[in-house]
Order: C-alpha cells, then sequence, then structure tokens
C-alpha cells in the first residue's frame, strides 16, 4: 500500500482552494451552480460529440500502476452496472483509471480503493476538482500559471471527466444522485461527491477562464420552462416574421419548426440528432375522449443498439403550456409545411419555403438558428447548447411535474 505524502491544504495546491471558491464570481454563479447540480444525472449517458479530443495520459502506464494498486477496485468496475452505451461505459473506466493514478501519484490517497468505494474520502469533492484543474485549467494547482507550450484540455473534455466521477460514485458504486453533503457531526460525508458545491462552483470558475481565453465552452445552462415560453411568443408574433433583410434569420414556418424540435428534446429528453432525424412516419395522432395525443417512435436511440424502442405518447397539454406541448406544436408545423411524408425537420430556403429534397436538418444548422433565437429573445447564446433541451426538461419534470428522476 502506497503512503500519503501530502495533504490539499499544502504547497502543492495552493491554487486549488482559490479556484474552488471562485471569490470573482458574476452574479447568476450561484443559480447556474444549483442547475448544475440539478443536471448532473444526464451526464451519466451523455457522450459529448463536439469539441472532444482524446486527452489520455499513457493509458498501458495507467492500467499497469493500477493493477499494483487496486487489483479489488479492478474487480467492482468489471461487475457495474452499467446503464451507459459500452463505448460510454470504457470511456469512464479508463478517466477513472487516470483520476486514480494522478490521485495516487500525487499522494492525496494510499491506494484507488480508498476513493473509488462506497464511502469515499471527506475531500473526495475537491480530490476531482484537482484532478480536472491538473488537466484543463490555465492555473495549475500551486497557483502559477499553466506554459503556454503546455496546452491544457477543452472545458467539453473537462466536463467529460467530471461526467465519468459522476458515473463511477453514482452508478459503480451505487452512491446515487444525492449531493455531497456532511452528517449531523459533519466529520462522515455522503451522497455522490461528484455532484457538490465545490465542483459544480469549479466548473463555473474553469468556464469563465477558458471564455476569457477565447475558448468557446460547451454550456452546462439548462433551457428552462420560462426560456420556452419567452420563445414561444416571441416566434408566435407575426411582427417577428419578415425574411428579407440580414438580421431577420426565420419566418414563420422556421419558428413553427424550430418550436417543434425544442418542444420533444424538452419534454421528451431527447438528442438533437434523435429528434432531427425523425421521420413524418414516426409520428401519429389520436384522440381519445376528446383529447388529442401524439405518438413518437424514434427511428434510433443510442441507449437501445438492438431496438425495442418504446412510444413516446404524448397528451396534448392545458393551454397554460401551450409553450412546451408537443401535439399543438406539430399540427401548427404540419399546418404550415404541408409535409406528408420523409424527414420532419429539414432547410427552409427563399420565402421561408421548405427544402423538397428529403435530407433531414443537421445539428449544426439547428443550433445556429437556436442561438438566433436566443438572441432575440436577449439572451447569451454562447450559455446554450443542443443539450439544454434535455436538462431543461429533466427540471421541468422534477420540479414541476414532480417526477421522480
Amino acid at each position: 500500500m502506497a503512503t500519503l505524502t501530502t495533504t490539499l491544504t499544502s504547497a502543492p495546491f495552493k491554487g486549488l482552494e482559490k479556484a474552488i471558491s471562485f471569490s470573482d464570481k458574476p452574479s447568476g454563479t450561484d443559480k447556474d451552480v444549483h442547475e448544475d447540480i440539478e443536471a448532473q444525472f444526464l451526464e451519466m449517458d451523455a457522450v459529448q460529440k463536439h469539441d472532444i479530443k482524446e486527452y489520455d495520459e499513457d493509458e498501458s502506464d495507467s492500467e499497469g500502476e493500477l493493477e499494483n494498486v487496486a487489483p479489488h477496485w479492478k474487480d467492482v468496475l468489471s461487475q457495474a452496472s452499467r446503464g451507459v452505451t459500452d463505448r460510454t461505459h470504457q470511456e469512464y473506466l479508463n478517466l477513472a483509471k487516470q483520476c486514480a493514478t494522478f490521485l495516487v501519484g500525487k499522494g492525496l490517497i494510499a491506494d484507488a480503493d480508498k476513493f473509488f468505494c462506497t464511502t469515499p474520502p471527506k475531500d473526495a469533492d475537491k480530490f476531482i476538482c484537482a484532478w480536472i484543474m491538473n488537466a484543463a485549467d490555465y492555473i495549475l494547482l500551486d497557483g502559477s500559471t499553466r506554459p503556454v507550450h503546455s496546452k491544457p484540455a477543452s472545458y467539453a473534455w473537462a466536463q467529460k471527466m467530471r461526467a465519468s466521477m459522476t458515473y463511477m460514485f453514482g452508478i459503480v458504486f451505487e452512491l446515487g444522485m444525492t449531493a455531497w453533503n456532511a452528517t449531523g457531526d459533519g466529520v462522515v460525508m455522503r451522497g455522490n461527491p461528484s455532484i457538490s458545491n465545490n465542483v459544480s462552483t469549479y466548473m463555473m470558475s474553469l468556464c469563465r477562464r477558458k471564455v476569457a481565453a477565447g475558448e468557446t465552452p460547451q454550456s452546462a445552462r439548462a433551457v428552462t420552462w420560462e426560456v420556452l415560453m419567452d420563445l414561444y411568443d416571441y416566434n408566435n408574433n407575426p411582427s417577428h416574421w419578415a425574411t428579407d433583410g440580414k438580421d431577420n434569420w426565420g419566418g414563420s414556418l422556421k419558428r413553427k419548426e424550430l418550436h417543434l424540435i425544442y418542444c420533444l428534446a424538452f419534454l421528451c429528453l431527447l438528442r438533437s440528432d434523435e429528434v432531427l432525424k425523425l421521420r413524418f412516419e414516426n409520428i401519429t395522432l389520436g384522440e381519445e375522449k376528446g383529447v388529442s395525443y401524439l405518438s413518437l417512435t424514434l427511428p434510433f436511440r443510442k441507449t437501445h443498439k438492438f431496438g425495442d424502442i418504446k412510444p413516446f405518447v404524448i397528451w396534448e397539454l392545458h393551454e397554460s403550456e401551450a409553450h412546451i406541448c408537443p401535439v399543438r406544436a406539430f399540427a401548427a408545423y404540419i399546418k404550415a409545411s404541408k409535409i406528408t411524408s420523409g424527414y420532419l425537420f429539414r432547410q427552409t430556403g427563399s420565402g421561408d419555403k421548405l427544402s423538397a429534397n428529403d435530407v433531414a436538418l443537421t445539428s449544426e444548422n439547428f443550433l445556429e438558428m437556436f442561438r438566433n433565437n436566443l438572441v432575440d429573445i436577449g439572451l447569451d447564446p454562447n450559455c446554450y447548447g443542443t443539450h439544454s433541451f434535455r436538462r431543461g426538461g429533466c427540471q421541468y419534470l422534477s420540479s414541476h411535474r414532480r417526477w421522480s428522476l
């Protein structure tokens, strides 16, 4: 067993506390931290598809060192209940090995079993921050500035590192999605250390430094019920349907198309590619006892490799929630577009006409229009991404609908 050689209060880590405290945080950060904590469970099956480069330490070295450090831990991993795709599962395990190697190498833990377990150490959340900071921050652990020749990992990769920890503690070691908190005496910690104020606050401070350095990080901000209401009101105002002029990016049809995408991604917790690849044939409308409903069957889903995808049955919502109602949005879009077959979402051409080519709208095209729409209502578009709908939908179903997630 290795011997501990240092603590987080020693000189090599004096930069960590400053980064975690985020003393110069802007207004709104506390709200962002709260939203980040609420949304973490969605990271357990999310593979970020863009702006992620493999930031790997020598994997063979990591595995070799781990053989000597924690053979029991490796057995636990091999028997883990997954709940994610095989690729994501393996990526998270590789990252966990790298984290364990880093912590042992820094003398913060004696071996991996002392960190990845059902009773993580009190400073486990700060250990996670230290690991991410070492790989992705412009500030080094000792408080010095990272040398110019040493390029940090991207913010998207930092998010993936954090997601791997959420998964390891939440799923593999069955600590669930309870926030990291102290027991009554304050000595023993419980919950998932990746879901903590320290980790979320650090990620917000890292995001700010990335933006200041010119990197556009993939944001963790959720699209809320209220944001969708503002988008709905704006998009349904005829004075905003002009298509002439460089500032008029979307007419009535394009805005109806966007809003249907918003509603489906938000309420069904769908990824952008799952929504954008929908075909007219995947959706049917019905009515029961005077109430309309929509049945949606996805043609594919990342977590269902072998089919058996159950349909979503979505009932028409009350008029007070028209801005998030897929049934109303679908009816309005089909009436305007007159689509009867093929891909549901396509490019619109001049005159706000839908493309005759049966080619699905791309994620890049959708993201550009979505961000234009956010500018319409006065929001910073860089604070949102395509994953924001799933996060917002999660919060809505949990907070407004009181679903157990």
